[in-house]
């Protein structure tokens, strides 16, 4: 984990690659590198990607995927995830972005040098050694997204009403949410509206309100509240069914992230 001044970056490594993720997405950027093996990435659209030594997967902010272990040798899986706020406004100083994230134009960057550069930023990262790490993964990022970023992107009617329905969520994600209430609210058959949010994301609308859930308890982790109170506050029935779905999300107890 770095921080400098809040929290903008965090590092997030296994030795041995975690083979139990559930279907999920992540409220940040996040950038996958790997030093042996090979990693299958199931992504929403259905395709699936390759991780290997030598390139990068990407992930968009709240794009839902799946990993799977493709060999037995996968050893040092290391995911760095960058803070979207802090993404959006390095991207409106390289004139890519007004006020929204641009997302990536792929899933794998298959570039030798650009791994290399982001293995080794992770490595010194977690190995703890002094260094400005800041603009390190600011310069890093600079040429990715200048590089490998979506210009301009089309909406179907689909993809806007599937959008909506993830602002409305996010909009009102301290509350409790139904399915009969986003319905009512956006003017719109709920069938309609799991079979458009499924299509454009690959998961159910409620499933994807747990997911929000699990990762905004990370901040709740971060501070003094007990297991017990931060499963409650992230509405899950107890503590054991919250770390269990914790894990399945970021491949560690939610007790070993809180130390």
């Amino acid at each position: 984990m770095y921080f400098k001044d809040e929290l903008f970056a965090q590092l997030n490594y296994s030795e041995e690659f975690f083979d139990d993720y559930m279907k999920h997405s992540h409220d940040m950027l996040a950038l996958s590198v790997l030093e042996q093996g090979k990693i299958s990435i199931s992504y929403a659209t259905n395709d699936i990607e390759i991780l290997s030594t030598n390139s990068i997967a990407i992930f968009n902010p709240n794009e839902v995927h799946l990993s799977k272990k493709s060999d037995d040798l996968v050893e040092n899986y290391y995911t760095l995830y960058l803070d979207v706020n802090w993404c959006i406004q390095l991207q409106k100083k390289l004139k890519l972005s007004q006020n929204d994230f641009i997302l990536f134009n792929r899933h794998i960057i298959n570039d030798k040098n650009e791994s290399n550069k982001l293995l080794q930023i992770c490595k010194n990262i977690n190995n703890d050694e002094e260094k400005d790490y800041h603009n390190i993964i600011k310069e890093f990022c600079k040429n990715i997204f200048k590089k490998y970023t979506i210009k301009n992107e089309v909406l179907t009617k689909e993809k806007e009403l599937a959008n909506k329905v993830k602002i409305y969520i996010h909009e009102n994600i301290n509350s409790k949410i139904s399915l009969h209430d986003i319905s009512k609210d956006l003017s719109y058959d709920s069938r309609h509206i799991i079979r458009v949010f499924k299509k454009q994301f690959n998961l159910s609308p409620m499933a994807y309100i747990q997911n929000i859930k699990i990762n905004n308890s990370k901040d709740l982790l971060l501070k003094d509240d007990s297991l017990c109170d931060v499963a409650n506050k992230s509405g899950f029935y107890d503590q054991s069914h919250f770390s269990k779905n914790f894990k399945k999300v970021f491949a560690i107890s939610p007790g070993k992230y809180k130390d």
